[in-house]
């Protein structure tokens, strides 16, 4: 009786030492699990950032580009605005150039005293009077000014009158060509569309990386499952 009860106790024994390395082995490996559940979790918040991050530039770079093709867009049809303007001036000027060119020269009588060759030589003088007044116009405007007389001063205001639209359309031009596009840094037509296919690519890459993220993020939310589960 004595040996079969010490029998008994050494089978019992044995039993609660397996049954107790068998739950320290599941305590640990259930420790085990929380930590990576808990990496996991660190993980893919670490991801969401990520992705969010990668979202908002990828938003940022489109409106950019949008930015930017509209300012070209509308800076050429500013310039195609500003050179039909331009032609139509010249295009007036060159008329307004005609006629003056056909108005008699009244310096030596009135229109009734003149024959026939009177007003040939009156259209003479008057296209020799208009070149020269388009040469001092351009050379020295000053000596121009100062040659005026009472007589010629129809030809002369008409002259300042066509002057005028010019100097407008050059202040013009100068406005066009000190607007700049902000995102291209001043640069010309050619370099902003250099800028944006750079930009394109930014955002081809950009959005590949978000599909790495996104499957790199659903790998780890189906790993976190799998733990779970066990």
């Amino acid at each position: 009786l004595h040996t079969s009860a010490l029998t008994l106790l050494a089978t019992f024994q044995s039993a609660l030492r397996a049954r107790t390395t068998k739950i320290r082995d599941l305590r640990a490996e259930a420790a085990a699990r929380a930590e990576e559940r808990d990496a996991a979790d660190t993980r893919t918040q670490h991801l969401k950032a990520q992705l969010a991050d990668m979202a908002a530039r990828v938003a940022e770079q489109e409106g950019t580009l949008k930015s930017i093709l509209g300012e070209l867009v509308e800076e050429r049809r500013r310039g195609a605005e500003e050179r039909e303007r331009n032609g139509k001036g010249e295009l007036k000027e060159g008329a307004g150039v005609g006629l003056d060119q056909k108005v008699p020269d009244r310096r030596s009588g009135t229109s009734e005293d003149l024959g026939v060759g009177g007003w040939k030589g009156v259209e003479e003088s008057d296209a020799e009077s208009a070149v020269e007044s388009v040469w001092s116009r351009c050379g020295s405007p000053d000596e121009y000014g100062a040659s005026r007389t009472s007589n010629g001063s129809a030809i002369t205001s008409a002259s300042s009158a066509r002057r005028e639209p010019l100097r407008k359309g050059v202040r013009k031009e100068e406005v066009v060509a000190v607007r700049r596009c902000d995102n291209c840094e001043g640069k010309a037509a050619s370099a902003a569309w250099v800028a944006v296919r750079d930009l394109r690519d930014e955002n081809k890459e950009l959005k590949r990386e978000v599909g790495v993220l996104r499957d790199g993020m659903d790998e780890v939310i189906e790993m976190v499952s799998v733990l779970g589960l066990r």
